[in-house]
């Protein structure tokens, strides 16, 4: 969720529009979390559950829901009252924005793969959650939104 603060933040287009750039297609549905404010959740859970503690290689998926591109920028636009929209980009352009965000062009290498990680296996592989385990419930997308200071996003 934190990354639409930076590098995938919402660029204006005219007209007081704003516009999500990503190279994923518009109904791929990625993992969010509040990093800043729910992360921490899920390593509590994995230091103090039995279960996460035998070392058997279990999996914490850390996110708070799941969500297509196209519903994060609506999403986003209603919390903010601002006219937003997801456009798909290729992966020449997404490098070109990461490099213009002061990306270095190892990390923006390692962003492309993460990118391909999230289109092609992600979702078939880690769609369980450990949400019920947790301390407190993670905020959902919508109340991230509505809580993040967008001022020096979009002014």
């Amino acid at each position: 969720m934190n990354n639409f603060t930076s590098f995938i933040k919402p660029y204006p287009v005219g007209n007081g529009s704003y516009v999500v750039k990503g190279t994923w297609a518009p109904d791929t549905k990625m993992p969010l979390i509040d990093t800043y404010h729910d992360f921490g959740l899920f390593a509590q859970l994995a230091i103090e559950s039995e279960e996460f503690n035998k070392g058997d290689g279990k999996v914490i998926s850390a996110y708070a829901e799941w969500m297509d591109m196209a519903k994060q920028a609506q999403t986003l636009s209603q919390a903010t009252g601002k006219e937003i929209s997801y456009q798909q980009i290729t992966e020449v352009e997404s490098r070109s924005l990461m490099a213009n965000t002061g990306f270095p062009p190892h990390v923006i290498d390692d962003m492309i793969d993460a990118f391909r990680f999230h289109e092609q296996v992600w979702e078939a592989t880690y769609v369980h959650s450990n949400r019920k385990n947790l301390a407190r419930q993670p905020r959902t997308f919508k109340e991230y939104c509505q809580t993040e200071d967008w001022s020096h996003v979009m002014s």
